[in-house]
């Protein structure tokens, strides 16, 4: 449980990247790890490009009591 009140953020910005010669697994249920059957499609070579976002955020307390843990609950 968090107090959000209690919740110090800091957002750094974003940074943006992009690229056309990637090999990337086009699906929803992707494979971890990579097997012989998976179906890699190239983006040079379907004249495609693909963006990467990364956005970064901290977050901190402000003070030691804004989050606590529960342990020992029945659920259900």
């Amino acid at each position: 449980m968090l107090d959000a009140a209690e919740i110090f953020m800091n957002e750094g910005g974003i940074e943006l990247d992009a690229s056309e010669n990637t090999i990337v697994e086009m699906s929803s249920l992707p494979d971890s790890p990579p097997t012989a059957s998976t179906v890699l499609r190239g983006l040079w070579q379907s004249n495609l490009l693909a963006l990467l976002v990364k956005r970064y955020i901290r977050w901190q307390p402000r003070r030691s009591g804004a989050v606590a843990y529960l342990t020992g609950c029945r659920y259900g």
